[in-house]
């Protein structure tokens, strides 16, 4: 909820959080992300990848992520 703007070095670093995670049969889930951050990962087409979730509970429910309308 606190990150204004998610950089390159940030998404970078997610990517490879991921990737670990990924490789060990994990997921991450970002949850509060603004619109315009839902925006950068779907500029980068990353949201497939780092799904984000409404809040917290829905992203720690693993409900299927919700779209802004």
């Amino acid at each position: 909820d606190e990150v204004e703007l998610l950089r390159s070095i940030l998404i970078a670093q997610l990517v490879r959080l991921q990737r670990r995670i990924g490789a060990h049969g994990g997921v991450i889930h970002l949850a509060g992300l603004s619109p315009h951050n839902r925006e950068v990962l779907r500029t980068c087409r990353l949201e497939d990848r780092l799904p984000a979730y409404e809040d917290r509970v829905n992203a720690v429910m693993g409900d299927a992520p919700r779209r802004p309308r």
